[in-house]
């Protein structure tokens, strides 16, 4: 198949001392640890009933407190450490083993990714040579329809309509003796840059004008409203009885944006899609907005296997 595995992992020639390689093995071990642990039993009871019987009315009982509470600390860390050295020949196990599948799993989680990204790539192919012979149908059905108009205009009657011919699409479930693998749809976003003055705006460069107005609060709303502008920008734009100054940017057909109003950046993302990671971005997206300003959104449908 062209795949070959590089220093094929074996499982070690040599058994470790205490490695729970069977059940019997594994019971054995636990056992061990039980009588390796129990010489802190009656010392822990001892401490309990000094705890329990504690008062601490005064300084002397103060420092007892302190001294029983320290003591049953560093007893609970000595006991942390003998776990750690019981459990480590079995963690050590567990880490191999592991590893030793993770040796296969990577080249099979590989294959399956490949399949995947060439089904996808065959997938693109069916659509195009779909869309493609749909073309020709219309061009046919189109020239069909021509020649039935001039056929019944010669006659003196009513052309009978062609009915369009519409190919199905290409089924998204593909059914083997193995499972089966259907495409989901799939929408991604990544929200661009908030305001125009940002480095990574791909407008940097384009024409800009400075231009000032001036009129009542009551003209200056509408035309603030009109310019798209909200929240503190129209706030600001509203009560401005003197001049205010805008920076325009002039796109390649002589349309103009706003770029900032008296130095105020406006937003090039609606105000509730900020956030890359917004929810709403994402609930939009899903429900078929694919127009954002400010927001990159393309298609990456997912090959699922089952």
């Amino acid at each position: 198949m062209g795949w070959e595995i590089e220093g094929e992992p074996t499982l070690p020639e040599k058994k470790e001392e205490g490695l729970p390689m069977t059940l019997d093995a594994a019971k054995k071990a636990i056992e061990k640890a039980k009588v390796d642990l129990q010489i802190y039993t009656q010392a822990i009871k001892d401490m309990k009933t000094e705890a329990q019987l504690l008062k601490v009315e005064d300084e002397e009982a103060l420092v007892l407190s302190v001294d029983l509470g320290i003591r049953a600390k560093k007893l609970a860390k000595e006991i942390n450490t003998e776990r750690d050295r019981i459990v480590l020949p079995a963690g050590e196990f567990t880490k191999a083993v592991r590893n030793l599948a993770k040796g296969f799993t990577d080249i099979l989680d590989s294959i399956e990714e490949i399949t995947k990204t060439k089904n996808r790539s065959f997938k693109v192919l069916q659509d195009q040579r779909r869309l493609e012979a749909q073309k020709k149908i219309d061009e046919e059905t189109e020239k069909l329809r021509e020649k039935v108009k001039e056929e019944a205009a010669a006659a003196g009657v009513e052309a009978v309509e062609v009915p369009a011919t519409v190919l199905a699409k290409t089924t998204k479930t593909v059914r083997t003796a193995a499972g089966i693998a259907y495409s989901s749809e799939y929408w991604k976003f990544e929200a661009g840059p908030v305001h125009r003055n940002a480095s990574d705006y791909p407008g940097i460069g384009k024409p800009r004008i400075i231009a000032y107005a001036h009129a009542d609060k009551e003209t200056m709303y509408q035309k603030g409203v009109e310019a798209g502008m909200k929240g503190e920008p129209l706030e600001k734009f509203k009560f401005a009885l003197n001049e205010v100054k805008f920076e325009l940017e002039i796109d390649e057909e002589g349309w103009a944006t706003i770029v900032s109003v008296d130095g105020k950046l406006l937003p090039i993302i609606p105000a509730e899609f900020l956030m890359a990671d917004s929810k709403a971005l994402r609930k939009v997206v899903d429900g078929g907005q694919r127009n954002i300003e400010g927001v990159k959104i393309w298609r990456d449908d997912k090959e699922v296997y089952k």
